[in-house]
């Protein structure tokens, strides 16, 4: 299977597991190392699908470092500026809309050099 090839090689460069931990403005967060694959999203005709699986579709995702927890108040505010749920406690995690999530990691990915999406 396409998995467990990239597993194997992952195993070999000793990617599996590895970890970075980022700081922005004294707020630290890890990311995790997710490898590129390729899957099938969605229904398909056997089972009933909900509104949000269909239609089925075939997803190509490349490599990646991915959040390893939910982004937290005191991240948000770090990057963003602002609290968006002005709760007391700064590791909640933020409820955000779609839109303010995307702009979210488009300013993270400036902030670490990357190129936003």
């Amino acid at each position: 299977m396409f998995e467990s090839r990239w597993i194997d090689i992952l195993r070999k460069v000793d990617l599996i597991g590895f970890k970075a931990v980022r700081k922005v403005k004294d707020v630290s967060f890890a990311k995790m190392y997710c490898p590129s694959g390729e899957f099938w999203m969605g229904a398909d005709h056997n089972c009933r699908p909900r509104y949000d699986d269909t239609p089925r579709h075939y997803v190509e995702m490349s490599k990646a470092l991915i959040g390893q927890t939910h982004v937290t108040e005191a991240l948000w505010n770090a990057v963003m500026g602002d609290d968006p749920n002005d709760s007391v406690d700064e590791q909640l995690p933020v409820l955000a809309n779609w839109f303010d999530a995307l702009r979210f990691c488009n300013s993270l990915s400036e902030l670490e050099g990357l190129t936003p999406a």
